[in-house]
């Protein structure tokens, strides 16, 4: 009897175990095995919603909200509002024969404000912040979006803990990628950007340099009126528009002003849809040929 009792006693000792390391299993493990590519991690890790962002490092870190983390969804779309605060955890294992600086990164500059918490030599979480309510020149690496660099030893596991806060319906994409292959990609990026910067301003340069040939002042009207019905005005504002929302104008004009960072999206995004319409009216020659039409407008 004695017997039996002490293996009943046993037994529930290993399921208790076996139920107390069960988060710790649950966590997957991403390998950083290939510098050459960008590792999705929109449906890796473990994510959870803190309805009311009263979270801190610690406690997540410790394992107080683990039973209310679950493998997220790839191209979830959160809704965070004012209120909610959205956490990831991340596990990552750097392979003995691998010696690359990796970097997470989170590629869309419209996000609000994301933290990344990593484990310091000093066995304390430090935390970097981002987002375009932050001023770009004090990010952790200053680009179009948040980016961190990962403190990995080969042969360890790292965890690595996200905070992000948004006000706004948004999917948050999450990578995470080499240093020379994202240095590589934002060359390449800024490339396709020039190329659109390039293309609105081409129109305007040929006009000014035709207008000089020919002695026309037509095609001067063309290059330099700024209105909405000229091509300069136009090409300005749309400009304007894609520095803001691809992230160039916050890194490279207004670094320092996290509020006009934050409000300058939405302020020209609206501008230049109105532009836009003006312009197709200016195009269109609604006013003369539909006068009924063009009322509405």
């Amino acid at each position: 009897m004695r017997f039996a009792l002490v293996q009943i006693a046993g037994l529930a000792l290993v399921v208790l175990g076996a139920l107390a390391a069960a988060p710790s299993q649950a966590q997957p493990v991403l390998i950083l095995h290939d510098p050459n590519v960008s590792f999705d991690l929109q449906a890796q890790g473990l994510a959870w919603v803190d309805a009311e962002a009263k979270a801190s490092i610690a406690q997540v870190a410790a394992g107080q909200f683990q039973a209310l983390m679950s493998p997220p969804r790839s191209n979830t779309i959160y809704t965070l509002g004012t209120q909610a605060a959205l956490w990831q955890h991340y596990r990552f294992l750097e392979p003995l024969d691998s010696h690359h600086q990796w970097v997470l990164e989170f590629p869309i500059p419209l996000l609000d404000k994301v933290t990344v918490y990593q484990l310091s030599a000093r066995g304390q979480w430090l935390g970097q912040t981002a987002g375009d309510t932050v001023p770009v020149s004090s990010w952790p690496e200053r680009g179009r979006y948040g980016q961190f660099s990962l403190n990995l030893q080969p042969g360890v596991m790292r965890d690595v803990y996200v905070r992000i806060q948004h006000q706004t319906q948004i999917n948050i994409p999450v990578n995470v990628i080499s240093s020379a292959t994202r240095r590589q990609r934002v060359q390449v990026d800024y490339m396709l950007i020039g190329v659109v910067f390039g293309a609105l301003l081409l129109p305007v340069v040929a006009s000014a340099a035709q207008s000089w040939v020919y002695r026309d002042r037509l095609y001067g009207w063309y290059a330099g009126y700024a209105g909405y019905a000229g091509y300069a005005g136009y090409a300005a504002i749309m400009m304007g528009v894609i520095a803001t929302t691809s992230g160039t104008a916050g890194h490279l004009l207004w670094g320092d002003s996290a509020a006009w960072n934050n409000a300058a999206q939405g302020f020209l995004g609206l501008i230049g849809g109105c532009v836009a319409l003006l312009r197709v009216r200016a195009l269109c020659g609604s006013n003369t040929h539909y006068a009924r039409l063009d009322r509405v407008r």
